[in-house]
């Protein structure tokens, strides 16, 4: 997870341990950082705008959508923490003294604080001291949590960009993906809680598109350094210290130099937001004049008042799983893992059929996901169709996806003990059970259920828990012991050839 932050765990014990862990404290807490962010992103401003274009950015800041993921989850508290102390040096200007401590709060509070360092670097002109600290606390961040820095290991579900074998495709989706971001920032409209596999189609890009795309970031680079060349200074400085704030701040999301462990998240732009609020400041400064400050205040009310509902319901969106994952539903209905959150909180809430329905339309986005697997099992379970429920459970045994296989292997042995109880001269329910306690390592149980299962079958149908018993004893070196029940269970046509390959592994032993 190359996740390493001490000051923001540290927090959340304190504020559990202070107050109880009630998701009401945690928002709170939540609430009052973000307001103490936006104060700071206001003295920020100051610095390159007037006072009150400064205030109206603020007023951006305080009221974007984007941002209420981080406000609205207690896990958001990382992001808020570190972009306050990140933020302090920015507005107040201390001494690399005391600015290098606060980076380091900020780096371990979350890892996206040391990206903060870089605008700092700029604003300041502290570039000895601020590269040095820079490296400092990279460097001990990568002695923490290893040499390579970055996520290496990712799933498909959760980011498909570095599993595209096309670059061209794989260019036009990291497109797509800035292009929906840039939606994120200033349209904010349709918000959900999760962007993960299918929620940004991957496809080939039609002909001259990806070179367009090319030629249009090309075109902007070219007009934006025309710009600095012919901007006074005050502007040139301004539009520098947006550019390295944004381009340092969206590094981490960008899919460019590496790839995060989620295709997009709206909590990763809680510091290019304010790029963004500044942006659309001096945009209307230059549509409206830099001295209109009544036309450009009515614009910005205009802008918060269209926000403001927006935030308010996202914040009702967050109030419970169901609600969130609901919303998710209607906003990216192409993720996979939206349907399976959906279908898992439909079962937890007894609407099975509807739940079903979700989980299935997981598995047709990604049919190599091994999760639905398990959850299906439990509704049909909830339905008292046993047999799909074991089959469906016995298809989770190879799910290693957050112990989804340890909680299969516990449905399955309470089925097969049940199964047991109500037949119990029946071999096969025997063997299965006997097969799960394999499976866990419990190879006493397991070898009293085989022993069992074969007195309870025919010696012309004991070949199944004959070859299962014999498995169980090569793995335990008791390959004497296997070879007797290999060869009785070669005596079935059915099973011969398994019973073939299983005596040649014993040979190989002996």
């Amino acid at each position: 997870h190359k996740s390493y932050r001490p000051v923001a765990v540290g927090v959340f014990k304190a504020v559990a341990k202070w107050f109880g862990l009630k998701p009401e404290v945690f928002k709170t807490c939540n609430v009052a950082l973000h307001g103490v962010n936006t104060y700071l992103t206001v003295k920020i401003s100051q610095r390159y705008f007037s006072p009150i274009d400064a205030l109206l950015i603020g007023l951006l800041f305080a009221s974007h959508p984007v941002h209420t993921e981080a406000v609205a989850s207690s896990v958001g508290l990382a992001d808020l923490l570190s972009a306050m102390f990140a933020f302090y040096p920015l507005a107040a200007d201390p001494s690399p003294v005391f600015a290098a401590p606060l980076f380091a709060l900020a780096t371990f509070s979350k890892e996206t604080g040391l990206t903060m360092t870089i605008p700092y670097i700029i604003a300041h002109r502290r570039y000895l001291s601020g590269f040095v600290a820079m490296a400092g606390l990279l460097v001990f961040r990568c002695w923490v949590t290893g040499w390579d820095p970055v996520v290496t290991s990712y799933r498909e579900l959760d980011n498909p960009i570095p599993f595209i074998p096309d670059p061209p495709t794989r260019v036009f989706t990291v497109f797509r993906v800035w292009f929906e971001y840039a939606r994120l920032l200033f349209f904010p409209f349709s918000l959900s809680c999760d962007y993960s596999l299918a929620a940004v189609p991957v496809t080939k890009p039609a002909p001259f598109i990806l070179e367009t795309c090319v030629g249009f970031i090309i075109a902007a680079a070219a007009a934006l350094l025309a710009f600095l060349l012919k901007a006074s200074p005050h502007n040139r400085n301004t539009m520098l210290f947006l550019l390295f704030f944004f381009g340092a701040t969206f590094m981490p999301a960008s899919q460019v130099f590496f790839h995060p462990g989620t295709m997009i998240a709206e909590r990763l732009m809680y510091l290019p937001s304010y790029v963004a609020c500044a942006l659309m400041v001096w945009l209307l400064s230059a549509v409206v004049g830099k001295s209109n400050h009544m036309a450009k205040s009515v614009a910005v009310v205009a802008v918060v008042a269209v926000f403001t509902p927006v935030t308010l319901q996202r914040n009702q969106d967050w109030k419970t799983l169901s609600s969130l994952f609901e919303s998710a539903a209607r906003n990216t209905p192409g993720s996979a893992k939206v349907q399976l959150n959906i279908g898992i909180a439909r079962q937890g809430q007894n609407r099975t059929l509807e739940a079903l329905e979700h989980l299935k339309l997981s598995r047709e986005i990604y049919p190599k996901g091994c999760q639905p697997d398990y959850w299906m099992g439990r509704c049909y379970l909830d339905l008292q169709d046993i047999a799909k429920a074991t089959s469906y459970f016995q298809k989770a045994l190879g799910c290693t996806e957050r112990d989804h296989q340890k909680y299969a292997l516990s449905a399955l042995e309470a089925i097969f003990k049940k199964s047991c109880q109500l037949s119990p001269k029946d071999p096969d329910p025997h063997t299965n059970l006997a097969n799960i306690f394999a499976l866990q390592k419990r190879h006493k149980e397991a070898e009293a259920i085989y022993k069992q299962a074969i007195k309870l079958s025919k010696p012309s149908n004991d070949a199944v828990p004959r070859l299962n018993y014999a498995r169980l004893l090569v793995h335990l070196d008791r390959a004497e012991e296997a070879l007797d029940h290999a060869k009785k269970a070669h005596k079935s046509n059915k099973h011969r050839q398994e019973a073939e390959a299983l005596l040649s592994e014993i040979a190989r032993k002996l």
